[in-house]
């Protein structure tokens, strides 16, 4: 469709002399869309082969075999590196494939710097790194996300020769790469097509809007159909669920629509409180539980059955020395709980994930977690347990 408008996906305003209008496919459905290609693979495990990203003659290979080999390896563990993801987002159905969540788990840092610690698995975390990045730049919404995540493709657009859109450049280069290569296994036609597409659009657009408006940055994540998709799904909702609506339909529903923004109850704070007022009433009667019954465990050797993975500790104290910090005042109280800042250890998962920025928790804290998750261990391992 979109080609029939304009072979290169720009064209002229036709009511504005001068301005230009855009042409790109959502990258959310196309995020979900390279998620789909990988588990629709027929082949040995799922696999993509690919080029470098830097040296596009070396050919690596992409498993999603290998990412439901890691959440195998962790399914028992308390504490885990690759904790975003679950049964769903490695075994998905057709109806939780429509899911973007999924694909966010699949392709999420915490799974990338997981699939880095284990040597069989690099060429798959270089992939994913890949889209990650390309991902991070297409979806920031927020100013702020790349500086307090502090990642630096997820930071606005504030130049047509920004480093995001530096990677673009280089990533649509890889992309045609990849697939040109006929030995290479890659994405659909479809597929590849509209993320080479909407790439370059961005990539155009961006030039276009510095050249011609006085901005200081681009959101690339706000050119996005999520509201339009939202107004529509209400428009279906109204009609009986039905997924084609008719255009009788849509003027119905959207007189429903003002009519409950205009006759919205003047009682809707009251009702507010007295659901609260419920809420606390439920919640005071719920007896305590008795932890005493489980003073045996104390007594037993939990820490001796207990294999503790030093990388998941190392991470899980900083998020919680970090929670601390904001509490505490006194600099000294706060030493006993924070060892460092931003200091690279010898940890590749820990050091991929904080980017010289997490705490780093005093031994205390990581001598807590480990009797903390050895019993949580115990209580979900030993079968004389009551539960």
């Amino acid at each position: 469709m979109f080609s029939q408008l304009s072979e290169t996906f720009v064209m002229d305003n036709p009511d504005f002399e001068n301005e230009k209008i855009f042409l790109a496919y959502d990258f959310v459905h196309i995020f979900k869309n390279i998620y789909f290609n990988w588990l629709n693979l027929k082949n040995y495990e799922n696999t993509f082969i690919y080029p470098d990203f830097n040296d596009f003659s070396i050919s690596k290979k992409a498993s999603f075999a290998h990412i439901r080999q890691l959440y195998k390896k962790e399914l028992a563990h308390v504490a885990k590196k690759a904790y975003k993801l679950n049964d769903k987002t490695v075994f998905p159905n057709n109806l939780e494939r429509q899911n973007v969540n999924l694909a966010d788990n699949v392709f999420h840092d915490s799974t990338i710097a997981a699939l880095k610690c284990y040597d069989e698995y690099i060429e798959t975390s270089e992939f994913m790194q890949i889209i990650r990045n390309w991902w991070n730049i297409v979806n920031t919404k927020s100013v702020l996300k790349g500086k307090l995540k502090r990642q630096e493709f997820s930071k606005p657009v504030s130049s047509s020769s920004d480093n995001s859109i530096e990677f673009l450049k280089h990533f649509l280069g890889w992309l045609n790469q990849w697939h040109s290569d006929k030995n290479s296994v890659g994405l659909t036609k479809d597929t590849s097509n509209a993320i080479r597409r909407s790439t370059e659009v961005l990539i155009s657009l961006t030039e276009y809007s510095f050249s011609k408006f006085q901005i200081k940055y681009i959101l690339p994540g706000m050119f996005q159909t999520d509201n339009l998709e939202r107004r529509f799904s209400r428009y279906r909702n109204l009609s009986g669920s039905n997924y084609n609506i008719s255009f009788y339909q849509v003027l119905e529903s959207e007189k429903k629509i003002r009519l409950q923004n205009l006759l919205k109850s003047c009682d809707s704070e009251q009702d507010l409180n007295f659901l609260k007022s419920r809420f606390l009433q439920e919640n005071s009667s719920k007896t305590e539980i008795d932890i005493s019954d489980f003073n045996f465990i104390l007594n037993t050797d939990y820490l001796v059955k207990y294999e503790l993975d030093e990388s998941v500790k190392t991470y899980i104290c900083g998020y919680a020395a970090h929670s601390l910090q904001k509490k505490i005042k006194c600099t000294t109280c706060l030493s006993l709980v924070i060892k460092s800042k931003g200091e690279i250890i010898e940890d590749d998962y820990f050091n991929h994930l904080q980017r010289g920025g997490l705490c780093i928790a005093s031994d205390e804290i990581g001598y807590i977690y480990y009797h903390i998750s050895a019993i949580f261990n115990f209580i979900g391992s030993d079968t004389n347990t009551e539960q």
